[in-house]
């Protein structure tokens, strides 16, 4: 595929999957998906208590497509793609000497993790896409970052003024936050 976010997840993948650990096992076995699977998180994990130190979350994101403006109702649907990376030291397995460096997982797992609460705070309605199933991707790599990227569609307010119509220029934002 050449869409960007493949060639994103691509290189992603390729950068994490050189950064290597590996003491859980001898030389030459590795630790398998289930095993890891089975052993995550690492320690007893309660989805509901914030981290006890201070997370960065990177945020990406990128508009795929602004789909309406409505002068009457005085506001934008837009969609966008979001990334978010952020790093759990419960979710590490590298120790385990893993044959691969990273797994993907679907939207049911998010239920189970912590992940941070970004939102758009001044959003009409917002949606996470779906076709059939929620559009939600989520990776964890051997070092404890975690990724999640998904599709949104999104209103907004758009505080239009057009008295100088048709040389008006109307200013549509959304409030992004944490």
């Amino acid at each position: 595929m050449s869409h960007p976010s493949w060639v994103m997840i691509s290189m992603l993948t390729e950068l994490l999957t050189s950064q290597s650990g590996g003491m859980g096992k001898p030389s030459g076995e590795c630790a398998n998906d289930t095993e890891i699977i089975s052993a995550l998180p690492s320690q007893p994990y309660n989805t509901h208590y914030l981290p006890s130190h201070p997370t960065h979350v990177r945020v990406d994101m990128w508009v795929q497509a602004v789909t309406a403006v409505s002068e009457l109702t005085q506001d934008f649907e837009i969609d966008l793609y979001i990334n978010e990376f952020w790093e759990d030291p419960n979710m590490a397995f590298d120790y385990m000497n893993p044959c691969r460096h990273n797994i993907s997982f679907d939207n049911d797992m998010l239920t189970k993790l912590w992940i941070p609460n970004t939102c758009f705070i001044n959003s009409k309605t917002a949606k996470i896409h779906e076709s059939p199933f929620k559009n939600v991707f989520l990776m964890v790599f051997s070092n404890g970052t975690l990724w999640t990227n998904y599709r949104m569609k999104l209103t907004g307010p758009c505080d239009m003024h057009l008295e100088k119509f048709p040389f008006d220029k109307q200013r549509c934002s959304l409030t992004f936050e944490s």
